[in-house]
């Protein structure tokens, strides 16, 4: 027999954070597609059960022409939502070895 995967809502989602540990905040790492942005709005849409605030950070590297237009689109998510926004801003190293999505999600990772 098959086991189903759980669905994934509210009510799992607190589950799965009560059951780690307690912490100050949640921070959602917060890129603007779509999975970071389901996340982010299930958190929020939890905030009044949840003990820990959230905030959203967005890692900014730089490489798309498009990376200073994304970290707007995030921050303005935050703002409609009172969400708590930071962005670390990276830079790629050279001569590590890795290759660049490698390194960029080293750096990450990181942050």
């Amino acid at each position: 027999m098959t086991r189903r995967p759980a669905k994934f809502g509210p009510e799992s989602l607190l589950e799965g954070l009560e059951s780690g540990p307690c912490t100050g905040r949640y921070w959602v790492a917060f890129s603007g597609g779509a999975d970071s942005t389901a996340l982010l709005l299930a958190l929020h849409g939890l905030r009044e059960r949840l003990v820990p605030e959230i905030g959203a950070l967005h890692v900014h590297h730089g490489v798309h022409a498009d990376a200073d237009a994304w970290e707007a689109h995030c921050r303005g998510v935050c703002e409609r939502l009172g969400v708590p926004f930071s962005v670390d801003r990276v830079q790629p190293g050279t001569g590590t070895g890795e290759g660049p999505e490698a390194a960029l999600r080293r750096l990450r990772y990181a942050a």
